[in-house]
């Protein structure tokens, strides 16, 4: 990711240098092998233009509504939606002021074009995570709970609008009813 490191590794003999970096190639060749049996179970027969994963798809995600949102502020939430993938945002809704029924429109910024190749996709494993937070506009914005879409329901959207529960994350209270509605095309 963003943190670089570098190690400096001394060995006694060259030797066990070659050894070092022979047990290293095999370690890489093992998992690149169970990498591609990943990929392989996860699609589940669904056959690739290009083999290895290494084919770009981009897709359009569209942030629609929540429905029965927590209340984060006395009696209401400033709600807003972050789009991760591997623990990186790659997009972000704008906040709509003091509503538990929000509808997202393309003045708040409900439109993503996400790229990727089927391979990251699916080494992934969680997919596409859409965070929903509470926006405040002095201190930290509280998150309401989260919404994880597995690669494969990802990689197989055809643009059909889609309720998903809210879940609450860990140590938080669960919210119950609450939904949030997304297309993925």
């Amino acid at each position: 990711g963003e943190l670089e490191q570098t190690r400096e590794i001394i060995f006694e003999t060259a030797r066990e240098a070659i050894d070092f970096c022979h047990e290293m190639e095999d370690h890489h060749r093992i998992e690149e092998i169970r990498s591609k049996k990943r990929l392989k179970a996860a699609l589940g027969g669904i056959k690739l233009k290009e083999k290895g994963g290494k084919e770009k798809i981009k897709f359009l995600i569209e942030v629609v509504s929540g429905t029965e949102l927590p209340a984060a502020d006395i009696s209401t939430s400033d709600p807003m939606v972050k789009i991760m993938f591997n623990g990186k945002e790659v997009h972000k809704t704008k906040f709509i002021s003091s509503t538990l029924e929000p509808v997202w429109t393309i003045k708040h910024d409900s439109l993503c074009l996400f790229t990727v190749t089927v391979q990251d996709l699916f080494d992934s494993h969680e997919g596409l995570t859409f965070l929903v937070q509470d926006f405040d506009k002095f201190g930290g914005n509280e998150t309401l709970g989260a919404v994880v879409v597995p690669p494969r329901d990802v990689f197989l959207a055809k643009g059909e609008r889609v309720e998903y529960p809210l879940k609450a994350l860990f140590g938080h209270k669960d919210f119950g009813t609450a939904k949030l509605s997304l297309r993925i095309r």
